[in-house]
């Protein structure tokens, strides 16, 4: 999901639950048009029967694809949705090429429906998509645009094949307003719940959220166990610390009457210090080399879960998530520093 605006822009949701026909229906795809004009800094405003993040997800197998041949076991699978015609740039998902739904996408025209990358690589690798045809038993459906890939269901989870078809070509339901805006957040939720409210009395708003809160939402059983996995990890830490520093210290130890001999013969401090470190350094190295592998595949175990949004190593941080590697390197770094520093102490009270 991108959001390509200021801090000052609100994307703002409202889930809208509708168990009446006809009126309420009519009403719902009116709705951004009503909020546009009855709330002050709207940019733009849309429906859809599912919205982003929002848990609502539409799915149909046994298409058709004009060109495309399944394998026998093969389940041609879409995730579609409804919109309105403002509904992608509405929500930020960029159109790559062809046309947006306008006008001419009556419930008497054509079938159309726009697609995303995920779904042309799947099923137009090598092929020009825009034209092509697909559809139930019949490819029906003409694709008169491709758009980029988004998480439209959760942050978590990467794109499926997605197909966006108009909403005045057969809609359901109608379940979600989507709408920009630039100004203070929370003035924008209730003045657009005021707006619906007057709009459409007989519409129930079961909540209205920015999408950065909904967003959030979702994603509390994922910080429960990153907080779990921080405690323990950190548990862990202490207890790697105390055993090799306890180790390093018994075995430095043991060698006191050794060390006290060799510096009275004429032994530098240094080089005995060097001695001690050296030979410390076997085990910090095998901790290492077992570690980092580990580590480095922790890292891809969290991007994978994170839906990429974790950084492949060493940059920047890329999004909220990004520090989960390098807490993950930083474990290592701390456990080589605790066995580095352990034999030092000993070693000089020896002396």
């Amino acid at each position: 999901m991108r959001a390509r605006d200021g801090p000052t822009s609100s994307r703002t949701n409202a889930c809208i639950s509708s168990g009446l026909a006809g009126a309420a229906d009519a009403s719902a795809i009116a709705m951004p048009s009503s909020v546009s004009e009855a709330v002050p800094g709207v940019r733009s405003a849309a429906v859809a029967e599912c919205g982003l993040a929002g848990g609502c997800r539409s799915a149909s197998d046994g298409i058709v694809i004009t060109g495309y041949r399944a394998a026998p076991s093969e389940q041609v699978l879409f995730q579609e949705n409804r919109v309105s015609a403002e509904y992608l740039p509405t929500v930020g998902i960029t159109q790559l090429r062809g046309r947006n739904f306008d006008a001419r996408d009556r419930e008497d025209a054509p079938k159309v429906a726009i697609v995303n990358q995920a779904l042309v690589k799947r099923y137009f690798a090598g092929r020009e998509p825009l034209g092509q045809r697909f559809g139930y038993q019949t490819p029906d459906v003409q694709i008169i645009g491709v758009v980029a890939d988004a998480r439209v269901n959760s942050a978590r989870e990467t794109a499926e094949p997605m197909a966006y078809y108009p909403l005045d070509q057969g809609m359901l339901y109608t379940t979600n307003l989507s709408v920009r805006a630039s100004g203070d957040p929370q003035q924008i939720l209730n003045a657009v719940r005021d707006a619906i409210r007057d709009a459409a009395p007989t519409l129930v708003v079961d909540r209205i959220t920015t999408l950065a809160q909904q967003i959030d939402s979702g994603l509390g059983a994922d910080r429960i166990v990153a907080l779990l996995a921080s405690a323990f990890g950190a548990l862990a830490v202490a207890l790697a610390c105390i055993g090799v520093y306890g180790l390093m210290s018994y075995s430095v130890a043991r060698r006191t009457a050794e060390i006290g001999v060799r510096m009275a013969l004429g032994a530098r401090p240094s080089t005995v210090l060097r001695g001690i470190l050296a030979e410390s350094m076997t085990p910090i190295v095998a901790g290492l080399l077992v570690g980092l592998p580990l580590a480095a595949q922790a890292a891809a175990e969290l991007r994978a879960r994170c839906g990429g949004r974790l950084p492949a190593g060493g940059g920047a941080p890329s999004g909220p998530a990004d520090p989960g590697t390098p807490r993950v390197r930083g474990r290592c770094d701390v456990r080589s520093w605790c066995a580095w520093g352990c034999p030092t102490r000993p070693e000089r009270r020896g002396g």
